[in-house]
């Protein structure tokens, strides 16, 4: 009796390393519905001419950083929903050649979240590089006087394409690898195609990107985002904003071979700029233009299991 006992007891210290060795699975987003997209507010700073990137805070609860297009010096701006200025902040050590779009992602200490600025627009296509600047997301407080600031421990990362110069207006980083991606825009009618930054190179030192997938007919992307978890990406254009799902233990290039969920906007003097709230179930487009609205849909995900929490199939330290 007592052998069998250790024999149990034997069995029941397996199994409890067996269940503690399991992954935990996360939610993966396989479907997408969204309401019409309504007008929740006009940027009130007269500074914000142009928005060409957005991005929904995840420290911040109800802020919006948004950028503007070319021709601004290299500053972020933090709006509530309603397009109320609460902060202005100047990047330290950075230019803003041609800013197009903004990301949230891992810092070099993946216990802190990040701004990522993609410098990336280049409509001449003669760029022989291109930059992409990180900082940490500062606290900006929804009350009280407007704040100005510099963000000091800006990092640039100089890039250029394997193929030649491309325009682009696309950023996106997985939040798993901390590793950003580019979707270019390209002229007519013809594919889009996405780059990613290779996984640990120093920041001093100009990387070459990689092209990981093309995007047939989907020239004219405008902006883009990804969920909290990496599970959707989503891209937008002039009218109408595209779902692409991560298959299951998937990399974030196979979302871009499968077909997208596609999603009416509204109608924008010029709408360059997407953003996916923390809980993924809101997305907020902005125009540009002087007093420019922001719009925002409620949206339904369908998810199911997806791949282990803290995993990221192709995934890295991001980029140092």
């Amino acid at each position: 009796m007592e052998a069998f006992r250790g024999v149990l007891r034997t069995l029941s210290a397996s199994l409890v390393l067996l269940l503690l060795s399991l992954p935990v699975y996360a939610q993966t987003v396989t479907g997408l519905q969204c309401g019409s997209f309504q007008e929740v507010g006009r940027f009130e700073s007269p500074k914000i001419a142009e928005c060409s990137g957005l991005v929904v805070s995840r420290k911040n609860p109800g802020v919006l950083w948004v950028h503007n297009d070319s021709g601004d010096s290299a500053r972020l701006f933090a709006v509530k929903e309603d397009g109320s200025l609460r902060g202005v902040f100047r990047l330290a050590h950075a230019d803003a050649k041609d800013w197009e779009d903004l990301a949230l992602g891992p810092c070099r200490n993946p216990r802190k979240e990040c701004l990522y600025v993609g410098d990336i627009g280049d409509n001449m296509r003669h760029r022989r590089k291109i930059q992409i600047y990180r900082v940490e997301e500062p606290t900006v407080p929804l009350d009280g006087p407007t704040v100005r600031k510099k963000l000091k421990g800006t990092e640039r990362f100089d890039c250029t394409y394997p193929d030649g110069p491309h325009d682009a207006e696309a950023l996106f980083v997985d939040p798993m690898a901390g590793i950003p991606y580019l979707v270019t825009k390209e002229p007519g009618d013809s594919a889009a195609f996405v780059y990613r930054l290779p996984g640990t190179r120093n920041h001093r030192k100009v990387v070459t990107l990689e092209k990981v997938a093309t995007i047939p007919s989907r020239s004219s992307v405008t902006g883009g985002d990804i969920t909290r978890d990496g599970s959707m990406i989503v891209l937008r254009d002039y009218f109408f904003a595209y779902g692409y799902f991560r298959p299951h233990r998937g990399k974030i290039s196979e979302a871009f071979g499968l077909p997208a969920r596609c999603v009416p906007l509204s109608m924008e003097e010029q709408g360059e700029s997407l953003g996916i709230s923390p809980s993924g179930n809101e997305i907020y487009t902005a125009s540009e233009g002087v007093d420019g609205p922001i719009h925002k849909a409620e949206c339904t995900l369908v998810r199911r299991k997806a791949t282990p929490l803290g995993k990221s199939a192709g995934g890295g330290n991001g980029i140092e």
